[in-house]
């Protein structure tokens, strides 16, 4: 299980959420212990009412992502009623990461994360649901909210592998914010460093087209992460890179190939 993700840009400044923020409170998950699969179902039908409900208090809210980490850490996606169930949740769970306060937020990140890293590739379907509304917290104006979604990308994307989500992630490049842009080549060095390649086959001419836009990129930082991205991306793919290298003007061949 390749638990911690890869941190190519420190968040740990002020007011900012890192992963040491993450690995606390994945520490203090207090495991609950259940001796059936109705139990389970009916402590996730409970949290996704709770979650639903967006009038319900906050801490309420709060103390709900709380108990689903409790239930997966008292090895309760070991029943099969936890992932029949826990496609109730799916829509609660979106309406947290898009939620306008922060601890709430804060605290579906968290959730999400420890949900990756225990159910790994099992947490696919949930993840495609929530990466796109998890991608926009990036351009939040609040620095815990920003954080937050971009550590908790980093951990999904480094414990579940999904070629369903690489579409969903590399959408980001046409976002007008460069933070955006900037974390989703991020993102695509993780998953051509790290994904197995039955992953990436199919969109072998997508993160081509990924790669190129990205190296005429406004952004600085977004340059360097498409040059770094395009190393990965030559060894699954040989001929496409080439292919690449052979569109480029002989400066950014040069430049590309020093990289």
């Amino acid at each position: 299980m390749n638990r911690k993700p890869i941190r190519i840009v420190s968040t740990a400044a002020s007011g900012a959420i890192d992963e040491a923020t993450f690995e606390d409170a994945f520490n203090s998950s207090h495991a609950i212990p259940f001796s059936s699969g109705k139990e389970i179902e009916n402590q996730l039908l409970s949290i996704r009412d709770i979650l639903a409900d967006t009038n319900n208090d906050w801490e309420k809210r709060v103390e709900a992502l709380k108990r689903l980490r409790s239930i997966i850490a008292g090895n309760g996606d070991q029943y099969e009623e936890f992932f029949r169930s826990l496609r109730q949740l799916d829509l609660p769970l979106i309406a947290t990461v898009k939620d306008l306060r922060s601890q709430i937020v804060r605290e579906a990140c968290i959730t999400l994360a420890y949900m990756s890293i225990r159910l790994t590739n099992r947490f696919e379907r949930t993840a495609e649901g929530i990466m796109p509304a998890m991608l926009t917290l990036i351009q939040n104006s609040a620095k815990v909210i920003a954080t937050s979604g971009a550590v908790a990308m980093r951990y999904i994307v480094s414990n579940t592998q999904s070629s369903k989500l690489i579409p969903l992630i590399l959408a980001g490049i046409e976002s007008k914010s460069k933070d955006i842009r900037r974390h989703t080549y991020e993102l695509l060095i993780t998953m051509l460093s790290q994904w197995d390649f039955v992953y990436l086959d199919k969109h072998g001419q997508l993160i081509h087209n990924v790669i190129k836009k990205g190296l005429f990129d406004a952004d600085a930082d977004a340059r360097s992460y498409s040059r770094k991205a395009f190393g990965f991306f030559r060894d699954h793919f040989p001929l496409l890179a080439d292919a690449l290298l052979a569109s480029l003007d002989a400066s950014k061949k040069k430049t590309l190939l020093v990289s």
